[in-house]
This record gives structure tokens, C-alpha cells and sequence, in this order.
């Protein structure tokens, strides 16, 4: 911080916005304990439960788009890594006891037929692999097998 002040025009003493901030955010924390930013948010959500942004995920989809532009897409891979990472000890993640808990949120959400009709797209979508294999051309700007779209630029996985 002092390294930051060094070519700064602001008086002695005074702060950025983001440093009284962080001195704020720390000082609620110590005077409330970190779970009370969960207790807030949760008010929050209630207030905004009405909104028809927030129902609609247009909320959402906006932030997303915000998002991307102010640090590219590839920060979704990169912050989706260091999730992985941070929960590979998690016995819940290791047992594979996540990964169904959440099937059973889907299958009740949206129904038993759901799995049948995303398996089907896959399928489409997938039906590139099998071109890939015999050495044919599949990449940016090739047609995807029975759909009317582009297939995204491959994956290669050995940058991942």
C-alpha cells in the first residue's frame, strides 16, 4: 500500500474508496463475526425474491455479462479450477455424495424425462467425436451434426 502512495496526489492520511472499504468490511467482520455476511445476504435475497430481475435471472445474466467483460471469459474456467481444487478433500465430493445430491435436486425439479432429453442433445452435440476420430475436420467454424450452429473451438486438454 505504502508502494501505492508513492506517485499519489492525495493528501497524507487519506484513503481509496476500495481501502476504506476493506477497513470497514474487516471491522464489521470483527464486530459481528464472519457469518454475519451470510445472515444479511439471506435478508437480502428475501427482499429481492419479488423482484421480476431476480426471478427471471435477468439479474443474474446481467452480472454474468458484467462479469466477462471486465475479466474475460476464461475467468470462469479459472475460478471454477480453484473451486475444484479447494473442495477435493471434501469426503462429500470424494464419495460422489455432491454430485448425486444434486441429480436428485434436478430429477425434482425438473423430472425424471429431463435426464433423457439432455442425454439426446449430448448425443448430437457429441456426435462430432466419432468425425474427430477418423481425422475428419471439426473445429471452429464446422457444422455441428443436426443442428444449425457452429461447434465451439475444440478443447484441448492438455491446457487444462
Amino acid at each position: 500500500m505504502a508502494e501505492d502512495r508513492k506517485h499519489d496526489n492525495r493528501p497524507q492520511g487519506s484513503m481509496t474508496l476500495e481501502e476504506a472499504g476493506r477497513k470497514g468490511g474487516e471491522a464489521t467482520k470483527a464486530r459481528h463475526g464472519p457469518e454475519f455476511y451470510s445472515r444479511i445476504g439471506k435478508i437480502g435475497g428475501q427482499a429481492r425474491a419479488g423482484d421480476p430481475d431476480v426471478r427471471s435471472g435477468e439479474l443474474g445474466r446481467k452480472g454474468g455479462e458484467a462479469t466477462r467483460r471486465r475479466h474475460g471469459p476464461e475467468f470462469y474456467s479459472l475460478i471454477g479450477r480453484k473451486g475444484g481444487e479447494a473442495r477435493a478433500g471434501d469426503e462429500d465430493v470424494r464419495s460422489g455424495a455432491l454430485g448425486r445430491k444434486g441429480g436428485e435436486a434436478t430429477k425434482l425439479k425438473h423430472g425424471p424425462e429431463f435426464y433423457s432429453e439432455i442425454g439426446k442433445k449430448g448425443g448430437h452435440a457429441r456426435a462430432g467425436d466419432a468425425a474427430l476420430r477418423a481425422g475428419k475436420h471439426v473445429g471452429k467454424g464446422a457444422q455441428s451434426p443436426n443442428t444449425d450452429v457452429e461447434s465451439p473451438e475444440p478443447i484441448h486438454t492438455e491446457e487444462i
